[in-house]
């Protein structure tokens, strides 16, 4: 559970600060992105390179909240960083035994271990199932931002009938006393 609040966390702080996580991409040579890159070539590049960003991504939520509240928010980013590393440690290890399983391969043991393209799938997926992951945060917050806009404008609705059945009273009321 944890691991899925970090990576919900990072990904949420990745698009908040979109334009300055893009900044520090560019900065570092990383990669060349426009100002305007979508969201998901954003995702991919902070899920290839999560060790090259820590430092940038810390820095980054510095600027942007209090000491106190830093604290806890660079916490939630290095756990997401850490989670992040360790899909790729464990992406790295699948490639590490891919290559293991094609020397077996050419050794002519193929009965026994899977075949080089269902460990190709096996490693997309993964590489995938990260990103879907990114997404689905990403859009949760985006949900959670557009339920509280309606929310706000419903309940600004209802106080303005408020008010006008309120004044609305209150002239009928003052023009019952003057009349006697």
């Amino acid at each position: 559970m944890k691991e899925k609040k970090a990576i919900s966390f990072l990904a949420v702080f990745i698009l908040q600060n979109k334009q300055e996580v893009i900044s520090l991409i560019n900065r570092l040579g990383i990669s060349s992105l426009p100002q305007d890159a979508p969201i998901d070539v954003v995702n991919e590049i902070v899920i290839d390179n999560p060790k090259a960003l820590e430092e940038g991504l810390k820095s980054i939520a510095n600027e942007g909240y209090s000491n106190v509240i830093c604290a806890g928010v660079c916490v939630w980013i290095v756990a997401g960083i850490v989670v992040l590393v360790s899909g790729v440690a464990i992406e790295n290890t699948i490639r590490n035994s891919k290559r293991e399983r094609e020397e077996i391969f050419r050794q002519g043991y193929t009965q026994r271990y899977l075949n080089k393209e269902t460990l190709n799938e096996i490693a997309f997926i993964n590489r995938k199932e990260m990103q879907k992951q990114f997404l689905i945060a990403q859009q949760d917050y985006l949900q959670q931002e557009e339920n509280m806009i309606q929310e706000n404008r419903l309940n600004k609705r209802n106080n303005i009938v408020y008010i006008i059945l309120g004044g609305s009273l209150a002239v009928f009321i003052a023009s019952r006393l003057l009349k006697k």
